[in-house]
């Protein structure tokens, strides 16, 4: 289930340990070209708002997470990244900021998800993410 542009909007954004969340963002800032982190989150929750520039899917996780959604998009300065979410009738939850190219699990799953419903978009597909970089 994707969700919509109106739910996107009319969400209030919510932090349930924002010292977790302050620290990832100030840790993974070379994301966002060592932007301050309160510029980082400005620009991570106007991306999810923009269907046309991120795209949410369902967490599929069986890790014990408290997500329901992960939210993909690129940062203005050019990196993939994962936010989980957790979202319910009245917020979106940031959870936690996670750099794809580091996910030792799977990188490209993300990236698959990424061009899978962006490409519905109209959002330019990405390369898949190999061992040496993106290819």
């Amino acid at each position: 289930m994707c969700i919509s542009a109106e739910d996107r909007t009319r969400r209030e954004f919510k932090y349930t340990n924002p010292n977790h969340v302050i620290q990832r963002f100030h840790e993974r800032k070379g994301l966002f070209g060592n932007k301050c982190v309160d510029d980082m989150l400005i620009e991570t929750q106007t991306c999810i708002r923009d269907i046309n520039r991120c795209v949410i899917v369902p967490d599929e996780r069986r890790d014990g997470n408290k997500s329901n959604y992960i939210a993909i998009f690129l940062t203005d300065f050019g990196e993939l990244i994962a936010i989980p979410l957790f979202i319910n009738e009245t917020h979106i939850i940031i959870l936690t900021l996670k750099d794809v190219k580091k996910d030792e699990k799977n990188p490209n799953w993300y990236i698959n998800k990424y061009n899978e419903i962006g490409g519905t978009r109209g959002i330019q597909s990405l390369p898949l993410y190999y061992k040496t970089g993106f290819a």
